[in-house]
């Protein structure tokens, strides 16, 4: 009798927490600690976790803990089960996202034993929000459908509704637009049916609306998105999310005003927290937003604060992280191949001592004939415990093995991350089509990021545009291609130079100042073919160039003149001096080409010697005729002809323009 009233009294003490914060539910768990190790005591605990499991992280694994220590002691498999899964919840929550994995296989493991298909369903779903997170859309796929198959067979019309929309999500992150718009229509039909509301859905499909055009459509659903998150969860900081979505819609459709105000909901709810590339994005729409209403001054407020933001997002520090993570990638494969060869000598080491073993057996059976019996029996103890040994070894292997696997995953992830900053960075398609319709760019990086960009802005009447190529490739030749991005950035639209000569003055200067806060001696910078364009009103143009160790080549009909570079980088060096501006007058017709290094020192042809600067000026002169898209092409496929089975040397960035 008095156990059952302690019980009850942990019970109703763990209930009343719910309410109250992460001491009370420290308190709860240290009562329900003092009853017998039996099944009531895990399932108050289960409860207990499962209550309060976003409350205080720290407390529901240590709870988590205590109940799988329990259960699978006591051999009680549901709630083993139901532990490893409470625990997965809470390292997921923390980002600790091998280890909560980790925790749901063995969650998977324990309903398989008691044949729980819904159980394992949900622990596969949960595992597929993981893998969601960590932008591995297809295994997340592939684990929202396994789900969504036990789902439907048990009518548990919930998680079929989450399935459904978690794959839309995934299928729009892949660009899967089609596909997307289907898998989110059917949680919409349930959802529906149901009369939970999820904004969410509505939400998720009016981005799919906008990105196909249809923005009449996507402005009712990303409405009704927002009308049911301001009732149900006002202060829900997600709301600014579909704030900026509605806003960029009802810009689609020319609604300014509304478009303003939800663009400035927004922002408010951003507050102090704007490093942020979702920021970038809705300072981008305000500026958009404000010229269309003729406000050039909040256009201009917009426009400072969108260049301190991408300042602060994209500095060296910021970087540096990249840095260190393929640091670590690199680390942590080499340990993957020194725990291969470890595994390797043990198995050998134990191959030897069988071989020992079986010696021992045969010189003494020949000596003591009488002892066979006990020989054998001592042989077969043996070999058994050998075995056993190396089972267990193997499985722990296998196990390092699988965890340095999702390890490296989620480094490859980041770096893939750190392309699409870099990328970023780049002059869009459609900007450079603007101004140059008639241009092709080949660029192609060595690695997954590179040292090599293409550059390019308008400011006043001058249209500015430039090949660099960085010191270094891969993520150390990113780093610095970002900071000499912003340092060009920073001299025409902070300094307010146009001239190519004074641009390259002013980044060089800009370099150094942001190199110098290092303690080591930097000497790191970039080559660069820089050139500035007046267009004239006979559609003649004007160019004036400036270049690093980077020359400009123009062909006019089959001649082919070379603006020459200094020989001398932007960035620190033993004779620095200021860097000339050269006018060339241009006519229609003529073609200017920029490059980096990377396409001439290329190793390949049958003897495996460079490309060279020579062979890449015939070429040019042979394609300069044909339109532009084709010029790529061919360019391409020299390169690719040439290089054949060889690596790639180097970054590549090739740029064609027709005046």
């Amino acid at each position: 009798m008095k156990l059952l009233f302690s019980l009850f009294l942990s019970l109703g003490f763990f209930v009343a927490f719910a309410q109250q914060d992460s001491v009370s539910y420290q308190r709860a768990f240290d009562s329900i600690m003092k009853l017998p190790a039996d099944t009531s005591k895990v399932r108050a605990l289960n409860d207990l976790g499962w209550q309060g499991k976003y409350i205080s992280l720290e407390v529901t694994e240590d709870i988590a803990d205590e109940s799988i220590r329990i259960a699978t002691q006591k051999g009680y498999t549901a709630e083993a089960a139901f532990a490893y899964k409470l625990k997965g919840i809470a390292l997921d929550e923390k980002g600790l996202y091998t280890a909560s994995v980790d925790a749901y296989l063995k969650a998977i493991d324990e309903y398989e034993k008691i044949n729980d298909s819904l159980g394992v369903a949900k622990c596969e779903a949960n595992i597929g929000m993981i893998y969601r997170n960590m932008k591995k859309q297809d295994v997340a796929i592939d684990y929202f459908r396994k789900s969504l198959k036990t789902f439907v067979q048990y009518e548990f019309t919930r998680g079929v509704q989450l399935c459904y929309a978690n794959i839309g999500i995934c299928q729009m992150n892949l660009d899967m637009h089609d596909s997307a718009e289907v898998s989110l229509n059917k949680a919409y039909e349930i959802m529906i049916a149901s009369g939970a509301l999820d904004p969410d859905i509505y939400g998720n499909l009016g981005l799919i609306y906008s990105t196909t055009g249809r923005h009449e459509k996507a402005r009712e659903y990303l409405e009704k998105c927002v009308e049911i998150m301001e009732l149900q969860s006002p202060n829900d900081l997600s709301l600014k999310i579909w704030y900026q979505n509605l806003g960029a819609v009802y810009l689609e459709l020319g609604q300014v005003e509304k478009a303003i105000q939800m663009l400035s909901k927004a922002k408010e709810i951003a507050g102090s927290n704007v490093y942020t590339r979702e920021m970038t994005y809705l300072l981008r729409t305000l500026i958009r937003a404000s010229e269309m209403k003729g406000n050039l001054k909040d256009a201009n407020t917009y426009l400072h604060q969108l260049l301190d933001v991408t300042d602060s997002i994209y500095s060296v520090e910021n970087l540096s992280q990249i840095n260190d993570l393929k640091e670590k990638y690199e680390t942590e494969k080499k340990q993957l191949q020194i725990e291969k060869l470890d595994k390797e000598n043990k198995l050998e080491q134990s191959k030897r001592e069988q071989q020992e073993a079986r010696s021992r057996y045969i010189l003494w059976s020949a000596i003591l004939l009488g002892m066979l019996l006990l020989l054998v029996i001592a042989g077969f103890l043996l070999k058994s415990r050998d075995n056993k040994k190396i089972k267990e070894q193997n499985n722990q292997i296998e196990s390092q093995r699988q965890s340095l696997q999702l390890k490296n995953e989620e480094i490859l992830s980041s770096i893939e991350y750190a392309k699409r900053i870099q990328t970023a960075i780049l002059p869009p398609d459609k900007l450079v089509k603007e101004y140059f319709n008639d241009s092709f760019i080949f660029y192609r990086p060595k690695d997954i990021v590179a040292g090599d960009f293409y550059w390019m802005d308008k400011f006043k009447d001058v249209l500015l545009f430039g090949v660099a190529d960085c010191t270094g490739h891969g993520v150390p030749g990113a780093m610095v291609s970002v900071v000499c991005h912003n340092a060009l950035n920073r001299a025409v639209r902070e300094f307010g130079y146009t001239r190519p000569g004074e641009i390259l003055d002013q980044t060089r200067t800009l370099i150094a100042e942001q190199f110098s806060k290092s303690e080591e001696n930097v000497r790191d910078g970039m080559d660069i073919a820089l050139v500035a364009l007046k267009f004239l009103p006979d559609k003649s143009a004007v160019l004036e160039y400036s270049g690093a160790n980077n020359p400009l080549w123009i062909i006019r009909g089959n001649e082919i003149t070379e603006l020459k570079p200094m020989k001398q980088p932007v960035g620190k060096h033993e004779y620095m001096t200021p860097f000339e501006t050269t006018t060339f007058n241009l006519l229609t017709g003529d073609v200017l080409y920029l490059f980096s290094d990377g396409y001439s020192d290329q190793f390949g042809g049958q003897a495996g010697k460079k490309f060279k600067s020579g062979s890449l000026r015939k070429l040019l002169i042979e394609v300069s005729q044909k339109p532009m898209g084709e010029q790529r092409k061919e360019i391409e496929k020299v390169f690719d002809t040439w290089k054949g089975e060889l690596e790639q040397i180097d970054d590549i960035c090739v740029i064609g323009v027709r005046i």
